[in-house]
């Protein structure tokens, strides 16, 4: 997965991601409403995670930086690196965990 829609608390936003076949969604919100769109979106083939990944990359402290230094920054992440969020697989919702994202 390249990119994920974070999708905050919101579940009718996560649920129009879903729809929309975004590649990814992140729903912070309730347990319960976690696991009925996990559902949804492995049924869509739409990667899912209940908790927002670590940052891979945080340019925060890097914001007046000369903007070759940040595109370094970002070309030697891309070209190390790579994660995804894993479709939401069926024993996962039954467990009553969610999935997460995970490094691939």
């Amino acid at each position: 997965v390249s990119t994920a829609l974070d999708c905050g608390d919101e579940p009718g936003a996560a649920l129009a991601a879903i729809r929309a076949r975004v590649e990814a969604v992140v729903f912070t919100g309730r347990a319960d409403v976690a696991r009925r769109l996990a559902e949804i979106a492995r049924k869509e083939g739409v990667g899912f995670a209940a908790a927002r990944p670590e940052p891979a990359l945080d340019l925060g402290a890097d914001f007046f930086v000369a903007e070759e230094l940040l595109a370094e920054r970002c070309v030697d992440l891309l070209s190390r690196t790579e994660f995804r969020l894993a479709p939401a697989a069926a024993s996962e919702t039954g467990s009553g965990e969610t999935p997460t994202c995970r490094p691939r």
